[in-house]
Parts: structure tokens; sequence; C-alpha cells
């Protein structure tokens, strides 16, 4: 009794509450429906005794709307938390006072709230991103307690009290929402069905006329809903209400019966006449429902209203009558697509009664001839291509041919009705005939106007798109064709047009070319051979300079590409092999008639003809040629042969391995067939596999790896490449990075192609290699000239990875080798050989004679020691690296020999940096001591770059089985500790040019390897030495600086483009002015692409330095608008452009 009396002393005093601010009356009376909600969820009051005390009946009841507003609120929020324990008669006692309650217009928002409260909580309703989930359909379920759901009489009452007694349009938008919201929850499950009953018992509510009356024929289910968003602005109320509208017309017609069905009938046109208001949509929303709700939401939800009934299908096309005069394109566009949307989903239905009934089909047919009109009206609107209103008037061509499409399938199957439209259509039958006759008079094809050219090539567009609704339509397109004009004959007279009819007629052939019984068709398919015949020897006759013509030339082989991808019954595979072959010789023909593109384009048509025809000898007859023009062709065959081929390999996976192999034989066969010992042929062979063909085969076979793996050709892959790998050495290829980095590349990736036993077999060569010393099995040299089985007897015996002991870099190979084929292996090492493996590779680096080969092994090792556990760090690594490492690197005397120490010792470090190792630090600490030695300042700046191996991000494309890339962790972690170890080296190595030069180069690996805003910390020692470096940089006349200094001018431009560092920049921006300025003259005159790389950064830079505060930056004004004029004169073209935008930068100055 307490309790109660509590609040019944706290009900009272809601209703004295007038002078209250309205957030405090909200408050308070949220915790008194708390309090109340609690003591019915303990069972210590029900409901009905709250509605019955004293207190809350003069709530209720009040004379004062304040008090009735009050009470009825505190009555919803009571509702609302105890709707899982009250009682089926409780719940009719409330809703029938609520229902009652919407007769007060005073209280019509608490009421409906206590309604809504009712029906359950339907997620998210009315809050951001609610009303999309209410928008999406069934999937917004209404979440109702099984026992506290409305029964259908309940459901019954509360739509007749709502639809009845509340003009929905008189209200506030608050009001009206909820309004929507509770239409939208009964015409959900479990109350869909009592609407469905209430519809179908006849009118839902008698609303009052305009004298006050009540109309007693009563208004229906669709009637009150059109009269409910009739006047809507709202686009939350909206967004509710069309999806309220879709899914009653979607009950009336799936779940109502003929009566109902006719209802959605005879409303069509009032619901058109409302829902044309809203097309175009004018779309401004609040801004507190600004992401809630999107045009493209509002604009769906309208479309879906439109699309809910076919009766509407007469009102849709005058709408668009009615809005295509418009000027805006993008009117169009939508309107395009909204009847697309209608035809794609009612075409069953539309032809359904043009089959059916007699006085329907004349109605169907009038409103096909209004529509093609209107469609054809936008696909022969003029195309300007030179503005944009272009780019829009072409997606509306577009929108309409597809819409065209869609209404020739309406009628398609039944009736030629829109094959005689095309065929009536006066501009069809000019462009058919200017195909059949060419250019009138003397007038020559480059001399028609443009326009006109445009004009025909739309209007036979129309024609293919007519033809590809259906077979008949396709058969009585290609009769009435053949009367005007003969297209072989017309390729010769008037290609452009031609070729276009011919490409849009075989593209629409693609859908239809399972059904060839119709005789038209049967025709065609004779007469295909002759068609690609004359289609390749237009090919090498068109010039690639013109535009028109690079069109055509492009359409010629989509044309000839559909062809060839037709079914096996409609074309033979003589004719395929022979316009494939054609295809290949005009792609690699020497008179530049092919581009790259067209290359490219052939390539993608050989690997569609062997995904649909499954030919490997005409596939292998392709690579043959292609082959055969990369060696004897000049440069430009070569390259288009290789592109051609990494195409095929990357299109087709099947196919990667034995084009790898192929291609890595071709380079052993052209090594020394050159200038120089590597051929071009052969570097630009192991460019494209270890660049595109092996990275691409590793991701297919990882994707898609089958048991067995494909052993045989991945071992001959392999013994080319160590053949190449060989002579690569011998000829002193070793400091070329590009050709031995592709190589082991190469090797690394392919050795993952195998199953899990062969890369057991393939590490444990591997670690035989290392400990064989000179005891390698000898293989001789690849000849072809071997009987087949003596070969195949020899290749059955020999090791998966050999090399030639005889050779003079055996040694060096060996290593190589070895390395290669552990990088990405994650096999573990045998018991017992981890040591020695260890100390074998690192004998390897040690020994190797070149920065680049130590690098490779280097790389193995740091993955074997990742792979080791953590025992075995501590006693195999740490005394590796303090006894043997560290002691080679100090006493050694040669250049070479501490730069291959220093690359082992990176790799280390950078392992054990990855394993969060105690012993990193340590090793950093002697890494900086070697760079930081006056005596190896000499080569402090490639040292440098070789110290960056610790950290640097450009290894991480590496294949990768231990995970280097997804720990991202022990990168940022290693950040701070070198950062704050080089910033101090910085400092003490001030007057040492050389070495702050290689110190510089680990400052920009170190900036460039983690993101942006782990640099903010230590923001002012970052700009700093970023804008140091550059003339530092500069001052180096090397290729490793001027990528430092590129990184770093990047690196910089991140920070001028961060507000957050505007305060740092200002404090260096002296010297920042005066390092941009000298950076944007770095190699003006005898720079190459690199120099340029730098100017066209500088200037960035500059340009960011607008946003500088005034003051700070015009003392520097005129030194850099004369720097900017000189770089207006650079020779480089992309250096002038990005001058002329920084001029206009600072001119706002």
């Amino acid at each position: 009794m307490g309790a109660e009396s509590g609040l019944a002393e706290r009900l009272l005093a809601l209703g004295d509450a007038r002078d209250e601010d309205e957030v405090d009356r909200e408050q308070r009376r949220l915790e008194v429906a708390k309090d109340a909600s609690d003591l019915v969820l303990q069972g210590r009051l029900s409901l009905l005794h709250l509605v019955a005390m004293k207190q809350t009946k003069h709530l209720l009841t009040s004379d004062s709307k304040l008090a009735r507003t009050e009470g009825t609120l505190l009555l919803a929020e009571v509702v609302k938390g105890t709707l899982t324990v009250l009682k089926k008669h409780e719940v009719d006692h409330v809703l029938a006072f609520f229902c009652e309650r919407l007769k007060d217009w005073h209280t019509l928002r608490a009421t409906l709230s206590g309604c809504r409260a009712l029906l359950g909580n339907t997620e998210g309703t009315g809050g951001s991103g609610g009303i999309k989930k209410m928008a999406a359909g069934s999937d917004g379920t209404l979440s109702v307690s099984e026992g506290t759901r409305l029964t259908k009489e309940n459901a019954k009452l509360l739509a007749r009290s709502l639809f009845e007694h509340v003009d929905v349009q008189s209200h506030s938008q608050p009001n009206r929402q909820l309004c929507f919201e509770i239409v939208d929850a009964l015409l959900r499950e479990p109350y869909d069905e009592a609407v469905l009953e209430l519809a179908a018992a006849g009118p839902v509510a008698s609303p009052p006329d305009s004298s006050g009356s009540r109309d007693e024929a009563g208004e229906d289910l669709l009637e009150v809903l059109v009269r409910f968003l009739d006047g809507e602005k709202d686009p939350r109320c909206l967004l509710l209400a069309f999806v309220s509208i879709e899914r009653a017309v979607g009950l009336l017609r799936g779940k109502g019966g003929r009566e109902l069905d006719l209802a959605v009938v005879r409303n069509a046109a009032a619901l058109a006449d409302v829902l044309s208001c809203y097309f175009p949509l004018s779309f401004s929303p609040p801004k507190d429902a600004a992401k809630a709700v999107t045009r493209e939401d509002l604009l769906e939800a309208l479309f879906s209203c439109y699309c809910s009934t076919p009766s509407l299908f007469p009102h849709l096309i005058q709408l668009l009558e009615d809005r295509f005069p418009s000027p805006k394109s993008e009117t169009k566009v939508e309107g395009l697509r909204l009847l697309g949307y209608f035809l794609e989903k009612f075409a069953g239905d539309l032809r359904a009664d043009y089959e059916e009934h007699d006085e329907k089909k004349q109605e169907l047919e009038a409103l096909v001839d209004q529509a093609w009109d209107l469609l054809r009206a936008q696909i022969s609107q003029r195309q300007d291509t030179a503005s944009t209103v272009a780019d829009a008037s072409c997606d509306v061509a577009s929108r309409a041919l597809e819409a065209l499409g869609k209404l020739a399938d309406l009628l398609g199957p039944c009736s030629l009705k829109v094959v005689d439209l095309a065929f009536e259509d006066a501009e069809v039958v000019a462009a058919l005939a200017a195909c059949a006759s060419g250019p009138s008079g003397s007038e020559d094809p480059p001399h028609r106007p443009k326009s006109k050219t445009m004009a025909h090539c739309r209007a036979l567009e129309v024609l293919s798109t007519v033809a590809g609704s259906s077979v008949l339509a396709f058969a009585e397109v290609l009769r009435r064709t053949r009367e005007a004009v003969d297209v072989l004959q017309g390729l010769d007279r008037e290609p452009i047009l031609a070729v276009h009819f011919v490409f849009k007629m075989t593209l629409a052939l693609g859908g239809l070319e399972r059904d060839a019984s119709t005789e038209g068709m049967e025709e065609f398919r004779v007469e295909l051979p002759d068609l690609c015949r004359a289609l390749l020897r237009l090919l090498p006759r068109v010039g690639m300079d013109a535009e028109d013509d690079f069109r055509t030339a492009s359409e010629c082989l989509g044309a000839l590409e559909n062809c060839c991808a037709l079914r096996g019954d409609w074309i033979g595979k003589e004719v395929v092999e022979e316009v494939v072959m054609g295809l290949v010789e005009f792609s690699l023909s020497p008179g530049g008639a092919a581009t790259e593109d067209h290359g490219v384009r052939v390539a993608l048509v050989v690997s569609r003809v062997h995904r649909v025809h499954r030919d490997a000898d005409l596939v292998d007859r392709v690579i043959r040629r292609t082959l055969e023009a990369l060696a004897a062709g000049g440069e430009w065959e070569g390259d288009r042969a290789l592109l051609m081929l990494a195409v095929i390999a990357e299109e087709r996976c099947e196919l990667s391995t034995d084009i790898a192999f192929k291609l890595t034989h071709r380079a052993v066969l052209d090594w020394g067939h050159g200038s120089g010992p590597c051929s071009r042929v052969t570097s630009s062979i192991l460019t494209k596999i270890g660049t595109n063909i092996m990275p691409h085969l590793y991701k297919c076979t990882c994707d898609h790896r089958e048991s067995g793996g494909t052993l045989k050709p991945v071992s001959k892959i392999v013994q080319n490449l160590i053949r190449l790998l060989e002579r690569a050495l011998a000829a002193g290829h070793g400091e070329e990075e590009g050709v031995l980095r592709n190589i082991l590349c190469s090797l690394s990736y392919t050795t993952m192609l195998c199953t899990e036993e062969m890369r057991a077999e393939y590490a444990a060569e591997a670690v035989g290699l290392l400990a064989s010393g000179e005891e390698a099995l000898v293989v001789g040299e690849i000849s072809t000239s071997r009987p087949a089985a003596a070969a195949a007897a020899a290749e059955e015996d020999a090791p998966l990875l050999s090399l030639n002991p005889a050779s003079e870099v055996a040694g060096e190979a060996r290593h190589l080798v070895a390395a290669a084929v552990l990088t990405p292996l994650g096999v573990p090492l045998p018991q017992g050989e981890a040591e020695d493996v260890l100390h074998a590779l690192l004998g390897g680096a040690l020994g190797a004679g070149t920065d680049v080969a130590a690098g490779e092994i280097s790389v193995a090792l740091a993955g074997r020691v990742n792979g080791l556990g953590s025992s075995q760090v501590e006693e195999i690594v740490v005394p590796l690296v303090t006894e043997v490492l560290l002691s080679h690197v100090r006493s050694c005397e040669s250049g070479e020999g501490v730069s291959s120490g220093l690359t082992a010792l990176a790799w280390i470090a950078r392992a054990l940096a990855m394993r969060k190792h105690k012993a990193t630090d340590a090793v950093l600490d002697e890494m900086f001591s070697v760079l930081c030695d006056p005596e190896n300042k000499g080569q402090a700046l490639s040292l440098g770059r070789t110290f960056s191996a610790v950290i640097s991000t450009e290894h991480d494309a590496l294949v990768d089985t231990w995970g280097w890339t997804a720990k991202l962790l022990w990168r940022q972690k290693l950040f701070v500790s070198l950062s704050s170890r080089l910033f101090a080296r910085l400092e003490q190595n001030k007057g040492e040019p050389d070495t702050l030069a290689g110190l510089h180069q680990v400052f920009s690996h170190l900036v460039k390897s983690v993101h942006f805003s782990v640099l903010k910390p230590s923001a002012k020692e970052v700009v700093r030495h970023l804008v140091a470096s550059v003339p530092l940089l500069l001052s180096r006349d090397q290729a490793q600086a001027a990528g430092a200094l590129a990184a770093n001018l990047e690196t910089l431009k991140t920070a001028l483009a961060d507000d957050a560092m505007r305060g740092v920049v200002e404090d260096e921006v002296g010297e920042a002015v005066a390092a941009l300025v000298a950076a944007c003259g770095a190699g003006r005159h005898n720079g190459g692409r690199s120099s340029a790389l730098l100017r066209r950064r500088a200037l960035e830079c500059i340009a960011l330095l607008v946003r500088l505060p005034h003051h700070v930056l015009y003392p520097f004004f005129h030194e850099v608008r004369k720097q900017l004029d000189r770089c207006l004169d650079d020779d480089k073209r992309e250096v002038r452009s990005v001058a002329g935008s920084t001029m206009r930068a600072w001119r706002t100055l």
C-alpha cells in the first residue's frame, strides 16, 4: 500500500505540473511510468487497477488537455513496459480506450503512441535506420510476444478507428509519422490477415465529406491509404506511406480474391493521380532525417508503388508522356528506369491479358504504340559528345534501349507487333538504306556528318534490340533485313553501319542460340561462316587513327567473339579455328593496324573460346604462333605477343602452367641471342612471369587447389628457371636486381603450386643443396635432339632441384636456389638440421657476390628464423648473430662484405622484431653502429637502403606463409623503437653529410612503413627531418637517393594536407619553402623520369602550403612565384600541368 500511495501522489502531481518545463515534465512522467511498470511486472499492481485509480482517472478524463495528454502518455509508456505480462482482457480494455480517444485531437500523439505500443515493437521504427528497415519489405518483421499479440478483432477495431477518426494530413509531422507506422505494422504479419478480412467485409471507413457529414458509401482500404498519402511532403512519412500502399496492393491482389483484386483496379486511377505528384522526386530531407532517409530510398519506394499492380500501366505511360518534355536528363533516366522495372515485373500478366481477352488486346497494343513512340524519341535525340549533357543524354538513350528490349519481350513470344513498329520506323528504314547503298552521290564515308552516322547506328541498334526479344522476332528481323540489304555487301560499302549492326545482332543472338529450329535461324546459321570471313577480311583494312574506325574495329572483334562463343551446333570447329588464328595474325601484324587494346581483346577472345569449346589443340596453336612472334618479331611484335600470352594465362588458370613452361623454355633458348647475354626477349619474359603470370597462377591455385596438383609441368618450369639463374649469374647479371629477382620470385611461386607432399620434397632437396657443397647433381643443357624415351627416362630419375656443378657460379647458384625454395615454403625443417641450414644460408649471404644475391638469401634466412620455436631462437639464432654475424661485420675490411653482413643482420632483426624478441634492440644498436661508422661513410647511402629492410614494406608482396603482412603490430612497435634511435643518431651526426644521407635513407622507409596517424606523436621531429632531408638528398646524385627523396616528399605532402599538423609546419615554413623550391628544379635539364617525379611532388607540396595563414606565407611569395614561372617551361608535360595548378593556388594570396 505504501508503494501505491506514493504512486498516487506522484500521479496527482503530474496533472498539476503546468508551469514546469516540457523536458522536466517528460522526465517526471517517465520516472512515474517506470515505477508503475515495475509494480505491474512484480505483480503488485494490475494495469486495470492502475487505470481505475482516482488519480489516473483524473488525468485521463480531465478537462485540461495538458492533463489528458500526460495521462495518456503515461498509460502508453506503462503499456510499452509491461506488454509481455498483460492479460487479454487488459489489452482489450486499453485498446478500446485508445480507439475511442483517437477522436480527441489534443491527445492524438499520446493516443497514437499507445496504439503503437500495443502493436508491439517494430524494430527501429521511427529511429535512425528504422524507416529503411520498414521500407525493405518483409525483412522488417514485427517483434511481438505471442501472449500479448492483438487478436484479429482488436486489430480490426484499431484499423477501423484509425481509418475513420484520424484525418492524417491535418496533423503535425510526428502525428502523421505515428499514423503511418501503425498502418505499416497492421499490414505486416500477424495482423495482415485481420486487415484483409476487414477490407473484404466492405468499406473500412466513412470519412466526413466537405460539409462535415458522413459519406454513406464509405471508403475501401486503398481509398483510405491514398487519402492518407495525398499531400504528404515529409520524407519519413512518404517512405512509410509508399511501403504501406505497396504492401496493401500486394495483399489485396495476392490473398484477397477477385473482389478485392477488382478494388485495386477500381482505385488505380486515384492512386496514379496521387503518385504522379511525386515524380520527378524533389527531395530535401530534414536535418534530423538526412541519414535515415535518402533520395534513392524514396525513389525505390515510389517505384515499388507504381510496380504494385499491372493496372497502373496506362497511367505510367501517361505519366512519362507528361514528364519527358522536361529538359532534365535525370527525370528521363528515372522515368525509363521505372518503365523498365514495370515491364520486367508484369510482362507475364500483360501478355496473359493480351492472349486471353480480346477487349484488352487493342488497349494493350495502343499502349505499346505509345510506349514505342516515347522510347524512340529518347533514343533518337541528338547527343552532343562535347558537352556534359551528352553523358546524361547517352544514359537516357541506353536506358531507353534497355526499356525497349523489355517492351519487345512483352509481346515477343506471341506477336510481331514490335517488329512491325521497328520496320515502320522512318529512321530504321533510312539506316537500312544507307547500309545497302552506301553514301549518297559522291559522298565518301569519311565525309558523312558524324551526327547522321550516329543516328543510323542508333536506329540499327533499335532493330537488334527488338530482334533479341524472341526467336520469332530474331528470325523475322533477319528476313526483313535481307529484303532491304545484303549485309555482306554492306560490310564493303558501309563498314561502320554494317559492322555495328552485325555486332549488335550477334550479341542479341547469344540469348537465343538454344532454339535454332526456326527457319530463319537455320538460314542465318548457314551464312555464319561467310559472315565471319568477311569480318576477318575487314579488320586489316580499317585504319586505327580515326575514332570511328577504331570503334568499328572493336565492334568487328566483338562480333567475331560473339560468333565464336556460340555453341558447336551453330558454328563449326573449322570456322572457329579460322577466326581465332586470323585474329591472332591481325593482332601480331607488324603494320601496326591493331592497337594494344585490340591485342588484349584478341587474347580475351581466345580465353572465351577455350572456355566454351574446350579445344586444347586450338589454344596450343595460338600459343605456338605467339611464341614464334615473340622470338622472331621485332620489339613491337614481341611485346604484343607477350602481353597476349599473359592475358590468356590470367584469364584461363588451367593454361597458365603450360604457358609459363613454354615461356621459360623460350627464355632459355633465346639467352644470348641479342646485343647482350640476356636478350630483350628473355628479359621481357622474366619480367612478365615474375610480376604477372606466376603470382596470378599461385592465387588461382590457392583458390581452386585440386588433389594431386600439376607436378610434371611445375618441375619443368623449375628446371628452366634454374638454367636461367645459372646463366644470369655467369653473365654477370647478379648485380641487375630486375633479372635476378624475377627469376627467384618465379622460382618461389612455382614451388608453391604443388601438393603438400611435393612441397616437403622441394624443401628437403633445398636443405640437401645447402649441405651438398660441390656434390650437386649434373643436368646438361636443354637439348631438343635427344630421343624422347631417353629424355623421359632422364626426367624420371632427375632430382627436383638440379644444378650444374661444373659451372663457375655453382656455389652462389646453390645458395640462391635453396633460398628461393625455402623462402615461401612453411614446411618445418627436419629435426636437428635447423642450425646447419641457418649457418649455410648465412654463409651464402655473406659470400654472395652482390647485394641483390645477399638480400635474396637473407630473406630465406629470416623466414626460417620465423619458423623456429622459442627455445631454438635462443639456442641457435642469438649465438649465430652475436658470435658469427656481428664478428664478421666488425672485422670485415671490404665494403661488399660489410654490405652483405648488414643485409643479413637487417633481415634477422626483422624476424626477431616480429617475434617481439628481447634481443631486437641490441641488434638495432649494432646496425646503427655499422651505418654510422666513419670508415663506412663512403657507402653510407647504400648501407642505409640495406638497413631499411628491417622495416620496409617493399618486400611485403613476397610469397609469405609466415604471416608477415598479417602481423601489423610488430611493425608499429618496431617503429617506436627504431624512430627514437634514428632521431638520436641524426642529432649526433649533424656534421657528417654522408652519414646523414644514409640515416635519411632509413628515415624515408621508416615513415613510409606505418600509417600516417602513427607519425603524429612524433610530428615535430618527423616534419623537421623531412624538410632537412630534401636538400641533403638532392646533393646526392644517385638513384637510391632519388627514391628516398620522392618518398619523403610524398609523406611531407600528407603532413601538409593534415589540419592537425599545420602548427608544426608553420614552425618550419622557411626551411620547407627553400627546400621545396630547390626540389622543383631537380634534374630539370638532364634528369629522367625520376627527376620529373621529384619536381611534380615538390610542386604538389608547394600548392598545399597555401593552407597556412597568409602572414606566415607571404614573405616567400615572390621566391615561389619565380620558381613556378620556371616550372611552367619544364620539359615534362606532367610537371607543367602541376605547375599551372600550383600557380593558380598561389594567386589566391
